[in-house]
């Protein structure tokens, strides 16, 4: 049974109830008030408390100004904005309970649960930057054993023998960007080798693929459930792509983890105001919301965004 019928079900009864309870409300104590509420509970992006939110957080970024140029003051406007948007989606989140999946020592990825989950419920993970950890890729793997995994990064090394090994996943060793290349970086490029994290000093040329052609080619799901973007730079095209042309990429993703590297041989003065302006199309295109955000240091941000407009998401983690 839908959860459409479902709701229609539950609608009915409440009617019903309603009708037997007037004339007889002195006899039958029937908190109707706490049906209704009930069934409003079972579509969280229904409920009035959404709706106010969503209208918050279409307000944008709180931009915070230097009180002697009146110049954005960039990092502290980055600084604001998990205070800003957790203070928006504080509620929610504690209500839908997302996992915390611990990626290293001081990151978490974030999932929403299955509203309903079986173990014949789908499951699909796509990560943009393995970077030598697939912990909390192994942790979802514990909760939900069907999910499937597929993977990318330039370097192979170590990556793919996680990927494959522990997550009996696909591994895909490419740069990615959002536009195809086959130069994906012009200038000196952070990545993972066994050794650790080392800077090369010289561009690292690696067969890329476009951010669209990565799903077209790779990918055979319709759905992402979770999309994590881990990729020292390329994260803000990509970002930007999402935010302009979301509705012509050949899947629906439901949530999206993704860290912005707001270090200044990522983002030169230019991209960081674009990213200000691509972030706020994002959130007032009436498709996700910023449920979750940190701030590790002003140089590192991740957030959390939910899918609340795609009826198979909902489906699966809203309602």
């Amino acid at each position: 049974m839908t959860t459409i019928k479902k709701r229609f079900i539950l609608l009915i009864v409440a009617v019903i109830l309603l009708i037997l309870y007037i004339p007889f409300k002195k006899y039958i104590k029937i908190d109707i008030e706490l049906i209704f509420n009930q069934i409003n509970k079972q579509c969280l992006i229904r409920t009035t408390k959404f709706l106010n939110a969503l209208n918050k957080q279409k307000l944008g970024i709180v931009m915070i100004r230097n009180n002697k140029t009146n110049i954005t003051d960039y990092d502290a406007t980055i600084k604001n904005m998990p205070v800003h948007f957790n203070n928006i989606w504080g509620e929610h989140y504690n209500d839908l309970k997302p996992v915390g999946l611990q990626a290293d020592s001081a990151e978490k990825k974030y999932f929403l649960k299955f509203r309903n989950s079986t173990s014949n419920t789908e499951c699909n993970v796509v990560t943009l930057g393995v970077g030598q950890t697939v912990e909390a890729e192994l942790e979802l793997k514990q909760i939900y054993p069907q999910c499937k995994f597929l993977a990318l990064d330039p370097v192979s090394e170590v990556n793919e023998d996680l990927v494959e090994s522990k997550l009996n996943g696909t591994f895909v060793k490419k740069v990615i960007t959002a536009e195809d290349s086959y130069t994906a970086y012009a200038g000196p490029v952070s990545i993972w080798n066994s050794e650790g994290k080392s800077e090369f000093n010289q561009s690292f040329s690696e067969l890329s693929i476009g951010f669209f052609d990565f799903f077209l080619y790779y990918n055979a799901e319709s759905v992402i459930d979770l999309l994590t973007i881990d990729v020292e730079g390329s994260e803000f095209p990509i970002f930007q792509l999402l935010a302009e042309q979301y509705d012509q990429l050949p899947v629906i993703i439901c949530q999206i983890n993704i860290e912005f590297h707001h270090v200044h041989y990522n983002a030169n003065s230019f991209l960081r105001n674009r990213f200000f302006r691509n972030f706020n199309s994002f959130i007032r295109n009436d498709r996700f919301v910023v449920m979750k955000s940190d701030v590790h240091d002003v140089n590192y941000y991740p957030v959390f965004f939910v899918n609340y407009a795609d009826k198979v998401c909902i489906e699966k983690f809203l309602c």
